[in-house]
């Protein structure tokens, strides 16, 4: 008689002998007990009729028995291993996940005598060749000379960055008018592999069927309900696929594409470690600016009338080097990254409270930049490192130079309320008239700034303060 417990069931395997199986299990399992009622002799054949139904029931079994061992155990967020299962559960609370980050690369500039004092625009998408490797401004970029002489443009190379890449122009897609429409980004290579898109650098611009209607720049938000009706704002996602999903409103949460509306896509596509560069290589390079008809059309309907866009003669009197290299590039994040990410960011609802959504944010959004992230307030900074250099014999530690710098660059003159971001970069400056450089520089600080500004609270002053490095010396006494 048969045994029925908890181990063994009517054909005696155990509970869990599921798990074992493969076809080739299986197979010999069907024929063992076709063997043992002498009703069958065929099985024993191979290429027989009935060995073949046995083939074809086993391996659809192994089919089967894989999907259930997969299925049971990608279905929830703590187990699941797949990225694409990751992604879709993480995408139910509203987790985008970031994807390849290009190289940044920071830089100096210098206009002649020959360039007339007065404020310019370079206009957003404008690019260096730097030996076969393009840099591009991102955004229209505003400076100021103020005389006449030749002169540093301090406030050009401390506000911007050259992002690695070139900017693409996307088909027109013209919308069909449904709530939530959503847009997929299907860019791939000659051989069928998506092609590198930095992930913060997808920009849309749409134009309305009215005949007056002119071309909007609409802006990227973490999630569209968090928008008013009428904000002309979109939702970018990183899909399972490895495609970006571009969504639009329903005029409940952000603004609806009217039907027939035309929207133009603009991405930066990176060459990933290759576009990495060393220093001194953007010495001398020509700036060259961005030029297609659509995007022409763009830019005079989004560039505002009053700016004096810099024009080809005069950029020629702009000397830009880089005496840094590039940051480096980081790749998407993996399953790994997604698990510790999603909770945080669900945590904090996409605003910043605490110290530690502070550092969850940084260490997410800016993984090619920052090497390691620590958020204190007032009390810790006083207790912390101000305590430090009086500990050392700094009398007025506020005006030792590296405090001093991020005080009167990127504070008010309140002390009180200031959240203070210690970020170590990933980039170790080989060149630099300081003794320690292992510093982010003014336009990497104000970079992460205008991203923290939007999210922040609105009672905290932000500064991006550089690290106290420690020298740690090891004598080894002889006998």
């Amino acid at each position: 008689m048969a045994t029925n417990n908890n181990q063994y069931n009517d054909f005696n395997l155990s509970i869990d002998g599921y798990a074992a199986f493969d076809a080739l299990s299986l197979k010999n399992l069907i024929i063992k007990r076709l063997n043992a009622t002498n009703n069958y002799t065929d099985q024993r054949f191979e290429g027989s009729n009935l060995s073949s139904i046995i083939d074809i029931i086993a391996y659809s079994y192994h089919v089967l028995l894989f999907y259930l061992n997969r299925t049971s155990s990608e279905s929830t967020f703590t187990t699941a291993e797949l990225y694409e299962n990751v992604n879709k559960i993480v995408k139910l609370i509203g987790y985008n996940p970031i994807g390849k980050q290009t190289a940044i690369l920071p830089f100096k500039a210098q206009a002649n005598n020959t360039l007339q004092a007065n404020t310019y625009t370079i206009p957003r998408y404008s690019y260096f060749n730097i030996n076969g490797t393009p840099y591009t401004f991102n955004t229209d970029v505003t400076f100021t000379k103020t005389t006449d002489a030749t002169e540093v443009l301090a406030d050009l190379q401390s506000n911007y960055l050259l992002y690695q890449g070139s900017f693409t122009e996307y088909p027109s897609y013209f919308a069909n008018g449904a709530p939530f429409e959503v847009l997929t980004i299907t860019v791939v290579d000659p051989v069928g592999v998506n092609v590198n898109i930095d992930h913060f650098n997808i920009h849309i611009y749409v134009k309305d069927t009215t005949a007056s209607a002119k071309w909007v720049q609409w802006a990227q938000t973490q999630s569209l309900f968090l928008e008013r009706s009428n904000a002309t704002k979109y939702e970018i996602r990183l899909n399972e696929n490895g495609r970006y999903e571009i969504k639009f409103g329903n005029n409940i949460n952000g603004q609806q594409l009217n039907t027939g509306a035309e929207v133009a896509i603009y991405y930066l596509q990176t060459d990933g470690q290759r576009g990495e560069v060393g220093p001194g290589l953007l010495n001398n390079k020509k700036l060259s600016f961005y030029n297609t008809a659509r995007f022409n059309l763009i830019k005079t309907d989004t560039i505002s009338l009053n700016s004096n866009l810099l024009t080809t003669a005069q950029a020629a009197n702009i000397t830009f080097s880089n005496i840094d290299s590039s940051t480096k590039y980081a790749d998407a994040e993996d399953v790994t990254s997604i698990k510790n990410n999603a909770p945080n960011t669900f945590k904090s609802q996409f605003r910043l409270i605490t110290a530690d959504d502070f550092a969850n944010h940084i260490n997410k959004n800016y993984s090619n930049i920052i090497a390691s992230t620590r958020v204190i307030n007032n009390w810790d900074y006083i207790s912390g490192h101000l305590k430090y250099y009086f500990d050392i014999g700094v009398a007025k530690p506020n005006i030792n130079s590296r405090v001093l710098l991020n005080q009167v660059k990127f504070a008010d003159s309140s002390n009180f309320n200031n959240v203070y971001i210690y970020a170590v970069p990933k980039l170790i400056k080989t060149t630099s008239l300081t003794t320690r450089v292992s510093y982010l520089n003014d336009s990497q600080k104000q970079l992460i700034l205008n991203d923290l500004v939007n999210v922040k609270l609105t009672t905290a002053e932000i500064i991006v303060n550089d690290p106290v490095y420690v020298e740690i010396n090891l004598g080894v006494s002889l006998s």
